[in-house]
């Protein structure tokens, strides 16, 4: 083998090699919904997600949730699974939560899509006076390891 046919070989090598860490790395997460409901807007100005594989973790947002919201929470075996919660605080007013998709985007995030009805055509202005949110149950070996820490938000309202 010549050397030109080398560098060849090693370039499409390396460049299989990226292809393969960076479909790695936005892998698809196993998933389904826990609960929904609405709470008291924090003044935050941004959708807002967390990530809980231990009772310690739920403790930062747990408190926002619905009383049986909270004890369906309690019902989660976090050996298996973890919970994800989003919060669209600072969103514009919207209903009827829906989420799209649930991706690992690197080793330290997870990235969820969620999709949101708009107010009525018509409705010259809402007064938000609570924020909706969704929690849902993600299957632990479908995190690898070791687990995201950060969750990332997309909503979109629906065309």
């Amino acid at each position: 083998m010549g050397r030109g046919n080398l560098i060849r070989l090693v370039a499409v090598l390396a460049g299989a090699l990226a292809a393969v860490a960076s479909a790695t790395a936005a892998t698809g997460v196993r998933w389904s919904p826990l609960f929904s409901g609405t709470t008291e807007p924090t003044g935050s100005h941004a959708a807002v997600g967390y990530i809980a594989v231990t009772r310690a973790q739920e403790r930062t947002w747990s408190g926002r949730l619905a009383t049986d919201d909270r004890a369906a929470l309690g019902r989660v075996n976090l050996t298996q699974n973890a919970v994800v919660a989003v919060f669209l605080d600072g969103m514009p007013c919207g209903s009827h939560l829906t989420t799209q998709a649930v991706t690992r985007t690197s080793p330290t995030t997870l990235h969820v899509r969620i999709a949101y009805t708009r107010p009525p055509i018509g409705m010259a202005m809402c007064v938000r006076t609570s924020t909706p949110y969704i929690g849902l149950t993600v299957l632990r070996q479908s995190l690898g390891r070791p687990a995201p820490t950060h969750v990332t938000v997309d909503a979109r309202a629906r065309a």
